[in-house]
């Protein structure tokens, strides 16, 4: 794999870490370790290894000689500097080792409270299921359900989560959740979820010993039958079903009540004939350029990319005309709650920015299937146990789309018509985590907007119910199984810079106007309030809320308003979870829509930088705000936290259509006019292209 800057005797403080850089830090480290904990080498396993960005001060100065067009080696030498996360293993104590690449020297130590875990590795999941399939216990319960040792079981693996009953200290339990994928020699893509368990074995991961087995609640509650036959001939149809299947595998088993759900494409029994290809094709190739394998530049815009094994994809200095508008934009963290309150499902909540990275989960994107057209690739690294370099080739991808019409008019008296067309450069990356599959990416366009998209799919997460019942706490949607209401919230980190590195952020709202002047009832007025103070503030649609970005020291001379960009949170339902509730305590960024706090550096994680068991949040976004630092006309975060409340649908199921969510930033008298004016006329024929793709295979 092609390393960034491999040609720089610097490279780019930005640029994302090498194999070299990761194998290096790792040298470092391990005596280092072994000295100060008195253990052998292989007794120290890695968590995360990632570069330590440079302070934001000394990166300002270096990216103003940078875009003053100084060369490299007339700019600051900042150091290469790498935080390495361990443990020794079977314990819970992880250590913060910050190395210097540059001379090859330790820069700082610390020791993890031990109040905090580390995420959950490949180690450690693997060893917990190892524990639980060589379990003769496990291997009797499963017999006693009516399974023999040959059926083919494959688990999802939990951080055991934490509530009000939870020590200070939490153990380090691992939840399996187990899915039968069918007898030996089932088809290899079989939805297990169609088939979930109604146990759950949970493994001490510093023992390596299965604690026990938890039966996971099936009851549900008779629904109600309607005025009409209906009911009756539903449940006529399932029963004539189930004997028309006797034969299956499951019969004899407690998932007696369940039925096949498959969506992979040999395992349907036909695919729509009348679709027609579409033909994504650009004859000239592409309008943008990739340079030192992180610097994009399109059309007007500017930025750096680069990944990481926590964050995945980050956006660095933002610029359009060269003017500077965001230091750095990521996605912080997302939360998955679930919403039903029978043990042991009332801890079922993933961190999964926190508890797995989205860049050691981050998919290969494939031409044709994920990205379509003509793609630029970027690849990435992260860490396995033993700390050696991990290649993820193809992890985010760059290219233009069409975006429908930019502007347009037509005259009225003339009847001449003008318009310009839209394109969007697209960053973007996808991720897994266990049942669920998210596709996250920036969007910038010719008229100065940003936007952050994420869709969810995947398979909702479930879990047996009993045949005939429905749930209050879900929507049983397929024979056997129910998947239970949940939510995403999602938490945006925008470090800013618009027009500078002194910003402030100011609500305006619309309100209907009562006085003298609007004689007539039809005017309203614009409330403007500056945020003074570090805190958080909610959307409010119906007063039309919009949180814009400005810099008061730079004045469009038009308006006579500083220039600034402006988004509206998406009117998301915050979390849902009562504020006293564990669950609530472990996301405190999820229970507003806007955070606004004064920069300091290393504040990157909003729900804590340790989620993995956590009974609290305890160094994110509400230490960040406890302060009440002043965050006007000052170096400041705003943080957008957006998602869904998911009451699952039967055609959800066996898998997701997509759910889209999307948070947009658009300047607000930033421009002296439409910025997109200058884009050439569309003609007939002008701007087709072709490019054949390949089959998704």
């Amino acid at each position: 794999m092609e390393e960034p800057c491999s040609a720089c005797v610097n490279p780019h403080p930005f640029a994302s870490i090498t194999a070299s850089e990761i194998k290096s830090a790792v040298e470092i480290t391990l005596p280092l370790a072994a000295i100060r904990h008195n253990l052998n080498q292989d007794q120290i396993a890695f968590k995360s290894i990632s570069l330590k960005e440079p302070p934001k001060s000394d990166m300002v100065r270096y990216l103003e000689l940078e875009h003053a067009g100084k060369p490299p080696a007339s700019r600051p030498k900042l150091p290469r500097r790498v935080e390495v996360l361990y443990y020794i293993k079977n314990t819970t104590n992880i250590y913060e080792e910050i190395v210097c690449l540059d001379d090859k020297s330790e820069f700082a130590h610390s020791a993890v409270p031990s109040i905090h875990q580390g995420l959950m590795d490949p180690l450690e999941n693997r060893g917990g299921i190892q524990v639980i399939r060589q379990s003769k216990v496990w291997a009797d319960a499963l017999k006693e359900l009516g399974f023999n040792e040959d059926d083919e079981i494959l688990y999802d693996a939990w951080p055991h989560g934490a509530d009000k009953d939870t020590p200070k200290i939490s153990p380090r339990y691992l939840r399996a959740i187990g899915y039968v994928k069918g007898p030996k020699g089932s088809h290899a893509e079989n939805n297990r979820y169609a088939f979930p368990l109604p146990i759950s074995p949970v493994v001490d991961i510093l023992t390596w010993e299965m604690i026990g087995i938890d039966p996971l609640p099936t009851a549900g509650i008779e629904p109600k039958k309607w005025v009409g036959s209906a009911c009756d001939k539903e449940e006529a149809e399932e029963k004539e079903a189930e004997e028309e299947i006797s034969s299956r595998w499951w019969e004899n088993t407690v998932l007696k009540n369940c039925r096949p759900s498959n969506f992979f494409d040999d395992l349907q029994p036909q695919r729509r004939k009348d679709v027609k290809p579409i033909v994504v094709t650009q004859p000239e190739g592409v309008s943008f350029t990739v340079k030192d394998a992180s610097l994009v530049e399109w059309q007007k815009w500017s930025f750096r990319v680069s990944f990481n094994f926590r964050e995945g994809m980050v956006v660095h200095d933002v610029r359009y005309d060269n003017r500077s508008l965001f230091y750095r934009l990521s996605l912080s963290e997302m939360t998955v709650p679930y919403g039903d309150p029978r043990p042991p499902y009332h801890t079922k909540q993933a961190f999964d920015v926190g508890d797995a990275g989205a860049g050691a989960l981050a998919n290969t994107l494939r031409l044709g299937c994920d990205c379509l057209g003509s793609i630029y690739y970027f690849h990435g690294l992260c860490n396995g146990p033993s700390g050696q370099p991990i290649e993820l080739p193809n992890v985010i991808c760059l290219h233009e789309e069409d975006n429908g019409i930019s502007w347009k008019h037509t005259n009225d008296a003339t009847h001449a018509s003008v318009s310009a067309r839209s394109r969007v450069l697209i960053l973007q990356t996808m991720m897994t985590v266990g049942n669920y599959d998210y596709i996250m990416a920036w969007k910038f366009d010719e008229a100065a907007n940003i936007s952050y998209d994420v869709k969810a799919t995947g398979i909702l997460s479930t879990h047996l119910i009993d045949s005939g019942k429905v749930s209050p706490w879900g929507n049983v949607v397929a024979p056997g199984i129910v998947a239970q209401n949940h939510q995403h919230l999602f938490c945006l980190r925008i470090d800013t810079a618009i027009d500078g590195y002194n910003n402030t952020v100011q609500t305006e709202e619309c309100h209907p106007l009562d006085d003298t002047l609007n004689i007539h009832g039809n005017a309203w007025e614009v409330r403007k309030d500056i945020v003074e103070q570090a805190g958080f503030r909610d959307a409010n649609p119906l007063q039309n809320r919009v949180f814009k970005i400005i810099n008061e020291n730079s004045i469009n001379p038009h308006s006579k308003n500083p220039v600034g960009y402006k988004f509206m949170p998406p009117p998301s339902q915050m979390l849902l979870a009562h504020p006293s509730s564990v669950n609530a305590k472990r996301a405190k960024f999820a229970q507003h829509h806007v955070w606004v706090t004064q920069h300091q550096e290393g504040d990157l994680w909003a729900g804590g930088k340790w989620t993995t068991n956590s009974s609290e949040e305890i160094d994110g976004i509400s230490k960040y705000v406890a302060g009440s630092d002043s965050v006007r006309n000052d170096d400041v975060i705003v943080w957008i936290t957006f998602g869904m409340t998911h009451s699952p649908r039967v055609e959800e199921f066996p898998i997701m259509p997509t759910e889209s969510l999307s948070v947009m930033l658009k300047p607000a008298d930033f421009f002296t006019q439409n910025p997109a004016l200058d884009m050439p006329q569309n003609h007939t024929g002008v701007g087709s292209v072709h490019i054949e793709q390949p089959p998704c295979h």
